[in-house]
């Protein structure tokens, strides 16, 4: 019984078996992208006293007067994201 080498080679996510005159393709799938976290009723985000929506930090929309508090306290309070910024 002969032994065959086999060697392996990555080539564009692709992994191919080279055998002595073979190339055998083999599948392979590609990794997945993390997915997105859901912010936590922890997350900070800033308000402004008249306001009623919750602002990330860098939001064009507070001024030097905005407050920051929780997610979670934002929505007790009954307020939505800034649809700029996204706000959390």
């Amino acid at each position: 019984m002969q032994r065959r080498k086999v060697m392996l080679a990555a080539i564009a996510s692709a992994v191919i078996a080279l055998s002595p005159g073979v190339a055998m393709p083999m599948q392979q799938e590609p990794p997945s992208p993390p997915k997105p976290t859901a912010p936590s009723d922890s997350t900070k985000v800033f308000v402004t006293k008249s306001g009623k929506k919750y602002h990330k930090k860098s939001c064009k929309h507070i001024s030097g007067s905005a407050s920051e508090i929780t997610l979670g306290e934002a929505k007790k309070r009954g307020m939505s994201a800034c649809s700029d910024c996204g706000g959390a």
